[in-house]
């Protein structure tokens, strides 16, 4: 059986029963399982806690962002974020001008009339 139609089982399975019956027949089978019904239903479970699995990114522009955390720890290399995702249009100019070559006034005039973002690195 290949993955997609394990899922397809599984999904299929998963929908005739509450989630509360499958929370209860996974743990009496000592199954590591549990029902995510919402980003936010995570968020207080202990285990999610100690183990960092949600954390809170400070963005200079957005402020406080939650994200999901890293999946191991090794405690002599933690994992830790230091860059975020580049914003939109981040790094147009850029590829534009060291990828393809366009000259900084083709990517002025691109930005003017609203095919690229106009977002600044930083």
């Amino acid at each position: 059986m290949n993955r997609l139609e394990l899922l397809s089982t599984l999904e299929d399975a998963f929908s005739k029963q509450t989630s509360d019956h499958w929370r209860t027949e996974l743990n009496a089978r000592q199954m590591s399982a549990d029902v995510i019904e919402d980003y936010s239903y995570p968020d207080g479970d202990l285990s999610v806690v100690r183990n960092r699995y949600i954390i809170d990114i400070e963005d200079e522009r957005l402020g406080t962002l939650r994200s999901l955390g890293f999946p191991i720890h090794m405690s002599e290399s933690p994992a830790e974020l230091t860059n975020r995702a580049p914003a939109l249009g981040q790094h147009s100019a850029e590829v534009l001008s060291e990828t393809l070559g366009y000259s900084a006034d083709e990517i002025a005039q691109l930005q003017t009339d609203g095919v690229i973002a106009g977002v600044s690195d930083g």
